[in-house]
């Protein structure tokens, strides 16, 4: 006699496997963080073994994890003070200050700093960087987005909707492709993430979907893990030699690296496929701009509009081309092109509103970072930049508009109240201890609203201001030679060389404001001589 499974058996089994796969995936998840803390946990233990050294507990997110505590203990221990120091990497990717705060007792027990060095914020409340999610004080609300498997699921779905400009065009034209070189034998993966792993046996079922491949390699890149990235989207390439998108994808890869001549052949051989491709032209000006060679950034971006007169993002483009070479005209003239064609884009709105304040037209940029609110009220960029034009020009605000009430109610000085409570809370922890206080600026970010936090009570913490240092540097040799990506609007994640010169401004701080000695901060040009070709300004 036959079995039949009735619908609520069939929707019961359903569910059970839904809940059974959101399992793994959230326990993938959590191994995998797991191993990244124990791997640091191993160095910290190693350091702490040092007797009789000074201790420096380091304390912020991913973009202190694995980032300037090593650089910054190199150049303290070449300062020549005679003082032996350990700093400690205690950093943890995607925490807030809230979580910080509940592990910071911890780690005071276990390690006994004599100082604790504090960069944070960027993952609190309001950041700019994450899809915005609506606060709530409901209990299984916030049961469900602690966990890391929803935050997956809000940053997939955020990419998912994004503009994809790479799509393939009906005619084929392979006949114009050169030969690709041969791709390397892959070695073994190791702490797979679930949406690899869910890639990787999609493969297995389907060995020829290069899509599947596209995704692994942008995957990898995104995890800085480049020889996989490369396999992957060369072995896509293979399988569909035609891909607009796959070329695309090496060309980031390569321009995250800095090796910008690989880069070019790639995104040519994008072009050589598709000569109509506005996007390739637009990834041509990023290339270029990258590398300060302003005048073929703009030449590529140009020729984007030229295919498509509409194209709202090549404007921007130029305009932000124009803005780094401080010709605000053209930046103002492209900016405002852009708005003609699309009035609800609030990043274009603030990028005009840059424009205006760069050239201290406070009233303006003040009236476009409105603008971009009343398109965008979850623009926490605009909320920060009216404040500080307001704290700059009071004379260009007016107290009782809503705009800038809202922002010093969301805002003290540039940094929202859960910010700024936890700030303080650091500080009464550690004058309980008695334990010197270090409060370091983001790069590029200005120091005086970290500063305002502590208004009257910072007799003895050391500010670290990390804006002009950074602004120099990248007026020489580009973002791209200090950042990796832009995540936090105005700088991002550092490359090995903008560690080094945080580790170095911080170094010279604390060395000076410490222990009073004074501590040469090495210049990009002198400190690396092979970058001495001289870039437009």
């Amino acid at each position: 006699m036959e079995l039949k499974t009735t619908f609520f058996q069939k929707a019961f089994l359903i569910l059970l496997g839904i809940f059974l796969s959101l399992f793994l995936i959230e326990t993938g998840l959590r191994l995998g963080g797991f191993t990244l803390l124990a791997v640091q946990e191993r160095r910290n233990r190693v350091s702490i073994k040092k007797v009789g050294s000074y201790r420096i507990l380091c304390l912020g997110e991913s973009t202190t994890h694995g980032q300037y505590p090593p650089f910054l203990e190199a150049d303290l221990n070449r300062s020549g003070t005679g003082i032996q120091f350990t700093v400690i990497d205690k950093g943890r990717a995607g925490i807030n200050t809230d979580a910080i705060l509940t592990r910071v007792e911890s780690y005071l027990d276990k390690y006994h700093p004599d100082m604790v060095v504090a960069m944070m914020g960027i993952n609190d409340p309001g950041a700019v960087h994450l899809p915005a999610d609506t606060p709530s004080a409901s209990k299984p609300a916030l049961f469900i987005k602690s966990f890391k498997t929803y935050k997956l699921a809000r940053l997939l779905l955020h990419m998912a909707f994004k503009t994809n400009r790479w799509s393939l065009p009906p005619e084929d034209m392979q006949a114009q492709l050169t030969t690709l070189p041969a791709i390397p034998a892959a070695g073994p993966d190791t702490e797979d993430t679930e949406p690899v792993k869910k890639l990787k046996k999609e493969l297995k079922l389907n060995p020829g979907n290069d899509e599947a491949y596209l995704e692994l390699g942008w995957v990898y890149r995104e995890q800085e893990k480049f020889h996989q990235a490369e396999m992957y989207i060369k072995k896509a390439l293979k399988i569909n030699p035609g891909h607009v998108r796959g070329y695309v994808d090496l060309g980031w890869l390569y321009l995250k690296q800095r090796k910008y001549q690989q880069a070019e052949i790639h995104i040519q051989k994008a072009l050589r496929i598709n000569p109509l491709n506005e996007g390739v032209y637009l990834q041509f000006g990023e290339l270029y701009r990258d590398q300060g060679k302003f005048q073929q950034a703009e030449m590529y971006i140009k020729k984007a509009l030229r295919i498509n007169p509409g194209n709202d993002a090549a404007y921007g483009e130029l305009g932000a081309t124009y803005l780094e070479q401080r010709k605000f005209h053209q930046a103002e003239m492209y900016v405002k092109k852009s708005l003609k064609i699309n009035p609800d884009n609030d990043r274009i709105c603030v990028q005009l509103g840059m424009i205006y304040w760069e050239q201290g037209k406070f009233q303006q940029a003040y009236q476009e970072f409105k603008k971009a609110l009343q398109i965008n009220p979850g623009n926490a960029g605009a909320y920060y930049v009216i404040d500080r034009i307001c704290l700059e020009r009071e004379q260009s605000c007016q107290a009782k508009e809503p705009y800038y009430r809202k922002a010093t109610r969301r805002y003290i000085h540039g940094y929202n109240l859960f910010t700024a409570n936890n700030y303080h809370a650091l500080k009464t922890i550690l004058d309980k201890r008695k334990i010197r206080l270090v409060c370091v600026q983001y790069p590029m970010r200005d120091i005086t609203p970290l500063k305002n936090i502590f208004k009257g009570k910072a007799e003895d913490i050391v500010f670290v201001d990390n804006e002009r240092v950074f602004r120099e540097a990248v007026k020489k040799e580009g973002y791209g030679a200090y950042f990796r990506d832009m995540f936090g609007g105005n700088f991002g994640h550092c490359t090995d060389t903008g560690n080094k010169l945080l580790g170095e401004n911080i170094a010279g701080v604390i060395l000076r404001e410490v222990f009073h000695k004074k501590f040469l901060l090495y210049t990009p040009a002198a400190k690396y001589p092979e970058k001495t070709t001289p870039r437009p300004s």
